[in-house]
């Protein structure tokens, strides 16, 4: 069953919400052209799965689907960090692992060491974090190591001062000498790691931060503050607050986050949900297992994927990851 912070999510979306077809339409459609879960017979037992720190019980509401085709099913989820998540799998504590990122490369070389082989990596959906502005604010476009400048205590990515003000950002006018109040998502969250890497290049965030639950938390402190800027994961854009651009670099491009950019990698803070599983390479998945997959890649995962607020995988994609579960 969807949690109640998703339930109060969807309605409080609803009610304030513009729907934009760069994600939203993308996303229902998506959704409707994907093939449905069938159901196999002699699916019993323990499922156990590890969950990085992924948005709105994602890895729980999958299971709960998967007990209704499966009530002889009993699922044990152990939510952790996704580092954590990692561990757990190499430690064989679980054979699946769902993580809103791709593991390391140290991470991958933790596990072939225990295990003399990869874990696979199937790719279940994709994300992105979002950097929001008011409306009113002419801001269009934020480059990563201004973001390092804004959100960071050590400024890795190589900006020589830390900003504080709009001018620093480019705004002129009346707004040039306000301070930026800046908000973003809880720093245990997985959007928090994902912007930390990408954003932060590995380092530190600064004190100043106002840390929220959830997406509509953030666009609702920016909706109402003509100078705030906050950050968090993938959702539908409320009245009052404008996306901006990201740059990779102070020359560009800017991209926004719109369902090709993201599913092409394009956006500089895209990012893709993967299962890991644990799978020596000359023996079968458990039928649980890959049942759990098999659904989780289909209508009835991806629906979930979508009403949470993130892009389901396309057919094309789709067909791909299932080609590599066979």
């Amino acid at each position: 069953m969807y949690t109640n912070k998703a339930i109060t999510r969807r309605l409080v979306m609803l009610a304030v919400v513009i729907l934009p077809w760069t994600v939203c339409q993308a996303q229902q459609m998506d959704v409707m052209n994907l093939p449905a879960y069938k159901t196999v017979a002699g699916i019993s037992g323990q499922l156990a799965v590890e969950s990085g720190n992924i948005p709105d019980n994602l890895a729980d509401v999958w299971l709960d689907r998967f007990a209704v085709y499966y009530p002889d099913i009993v699922p044990k989820l152990d939510t952790n960090s996704t580092s954590a998540a990692s561990f757990a799998l190499a430690d064989t504590s679980s054979l699946l692992a769902v993580m809103g990122r791709s593991m390391s490369e140290d991470e991958l070389k933790t596990f072939k060491k225990r295990h003399g082989y990869r874990p696979l990596g199937i790719k279940v959906g994709h994300g992105a974090v979002v950097i929001y502005a008011n409306a009113a604010n002419p801001i269009k476009h934020i480059d990563l190591a201004q973001l390092d400048a804004l959100f960071s205590l050590n400024r890795q990515c190589g900006e020589a001062q830390p900003i504080h003000t709009w001018k620093q950002l480019g705004v002129k006018g009346n707004m040039a000498s306000n301070t930026i109040n800046i908000t973003g998502m809880s720093v245990d969250s997985s959007v928090s790691q994902i912007f930390r890497s990408r954003a932060l290049c590995g380092g530190d965030f600064g004190a100043d931060i106002q840390a929220l639950a959830n997406p509509s938390a953030v666009q609702a402190v920016v909706s109402t503050d003509v100078n705030a800027l906050g950050y968090a994961d993938l959702d539908e854009t409320m009245m009052g607050v404008e996306q901006l651009a990201v740059g990779r670099t102070a020359k560009g491009p800017y991209i926004k986050a719109v369902v090709k950019a993201i599913r092409q990698g394009r956006y500089p803070l895209a990012h893709d949900f993967y299962i890991y599983v644990n799978q020596p390479p000359d023996k079968p998945l458990p039928p649980a297992e890959r049942e759990f997959i098999r659904m989780v890649l289909s209508a009835t995962g991806q629906r979930v994927m979508q009403d949470i607020g993130e892009l389901p995988l396309s057919a094309t994609e789709l067909q791909h990851q299932r080609a590599m579960l066979n």
